[in-house]
């Protein structure tokens, strides 16, 4: 499985960048055949709905290629907003939380 590590900061100026980033990743994922691509989550601090964009041209990509795409370790925040905007289930169905600052991961649908 590949990965592509999102960054701490992702807003509007750096998202096609990372989308760029994400569809070549599982371009190469085709290429090789259909090995599954999974986008870490964990390092993200300092994001707003442009980070929900970017995962969901990431699902988009996923689909024209064929390839299984999943996201891994949201944090609490990156949840929040896919709740907010109806689009919790199509990105993080079964993806643990990122741990909280205490260390303990969270489930989905579990407060924090």
């Amino acid at each position: 499985m590949s990965k592509v590590n999102l960054p701490a900061q992702l807003r509007h100026p750096e998202a096609m960048a990372w989308i760029a980033r994400v569809d070549a990743a599982l371009r190469a994922a085709a290429a090789s055949n259909r090995a599954p691509v999974a986008i870490d989550c964990a390092a993200m601090q300092n994001f707003d709905s442009t980070a929900l964009a970017v995962l969901l041209e990431g699902l988009r990509c996923a689909a024209a290629t064929a390839v299984s795409l999943t996201v891994v370790n949201p944090p609490a925040k990156l949840r929040q907003l896919a709740v907010l905007y109806g689009c919790e289930d199509l990105l993080f169905a079964t993806a643990p939380t990122a741990p909280t600052e205490s260390g303990e991961p969270t489930q989905p649908g579990v407060a924090g």
